[in-house]
């Protein structure tokens, strides 16, 4: 019998928030952020409509862009969730058109929790996730793909478990299973008004790799959750 404990971890840890303004098309604030552990950080930019143009960048201490957003302030508010590993980072935001004196207001909230570690875009990065234990992920731009690693010690039937939210829009997850030679062994989707999938699979003893992708969807920005159990 496979058996799935639903272990969810999430305690909110702090919250920052800095009122500022742009006095010039090209002013750029920036912020750094130290992560202690793997956690969730929501940016949201609360701003005054209007025309201005801005970009959005959250990068590694090494000066690798996790997530880039280019947007014009026609909206109160702006909200991005980024999950990521233990680190360095900064935030830069940026006013590029029409952005003269225009207010706006950046926070922070930082969540701990069972989430996917950015940058795990390829099965050189890819978070390493534990038996009957939910993890967290978004899929941030049509080509991201997010990768999990697991360990199997023996053959044994592994049950797969993929969530989310009902989505408007169009298009699908792909779950591929992947073993350590990045050869298929099952795939399924989960289209946006699928909100929960569960796969079979009985898998040789080994490393395996489980990519999460959506090109040409509307998924971008929604939270998903991930597991997977093995048989006892």
């Amino acid at each position: 019998m496979i058996k799935l404990k639903l272990s969810i971890l999430m305690l909110l840890l702090s919250t920052f928030s800095n009122a500022q303004m742009f006095h010039a098309n090209t002013d750029v604030y920036s912020l750094s952020l130290n992560a202690e552990k793997a956690m969730k950080v929501q940016v949201t930019i609360k701003t005054e409509k209007s025309f201005c143009m801005s970009r959005f960048e959250f990068l590694t201490d090494d000066n690798k862009v996790i997530l880039k957003n280019e947007f014009m302030m026609n909206k109160e508010k702006v909200v991005f969730d980024i999950p990521i590993a233990k680190g360095n980072y900064s935030l830069v935001y940026t006013g590029t058109t029409g952005c003269n004196n225009k207010h706006f207001d950046i926070s922070l909230t930082k969540t701990l929790g069972n989430f996917e570690q950015e940058l795990n875009d390829d099965i050189a990065s890819a978070t390493s996730i534990k038996d009957g234990v939910y993890y967290y992920g978004y899929i941030q731009k049509p080509k991201d793909e997010d990768f999990y690693k697991i360990i199997l010690d023996k053959k044994t039937k592994v049950k797969f478990v993929f969530e989310h939210k009902n989505i408007q829009g169009y298009g699908a997850y792909t779950i591929d299973v992947l073993n350590d030679k990045s050869k298929k062994t099952t795939t399924f989707k989960s289209s946006v008004s699928t909100l929960k999938n569960v796969e079979k699979k009985t898998l040789e003893a080994g490393t395996y790799y489980i990519k999460i992708s959506a090109p040409y969807s509307t998924v971008i920005y929604h939270q998903y959750r991930l597991a997977y159990s093995t048989s006892k």
